[in-house]
C-alpha cells in the first residue's frame, strides 16, 4: 500500500488519544519517546502491506 494522506490523517488522530493514556500510565517522557519510534515503524508496516484494491475499495480505510 501507499503511504497516503488518509494514513497520515489515522496516524495524528490516534497517536494524539494514544499518547494521553501512555502518558497518564507511564509518564511524559516515555509516551513523548514512544510516539517518535512508532511513526517511522507505522510507516514502513504501511507500505509493506499488500493493496487489497486501492480507492475502489471502500474497506482498504480499515487496514490504516
Amino acid at each position: 500500500m501507499q503511504y497516503t494522506n488518509s494514513c497520515r490523517l489515522y496516524y495524528f488522530i490516534f497517536s494524539r488519544l494514544l499518547r494521553k493514556n501512555i502518558a497518564a500510565l507511564y509518564g511524559k517522557d516515555y509516551a513523548r519517546s514512544l510516539m517518535k519510534k512508532t511513526k517511522p515503524e507505522y510507516k514502513s508496516l504501511i507500505k509493506r502491506t499488500a493493496s487489497i484494491g486501492g480507492k475502489e475499495n471502500p474497506m482498504s480505510s480499515n487496514l490504516y
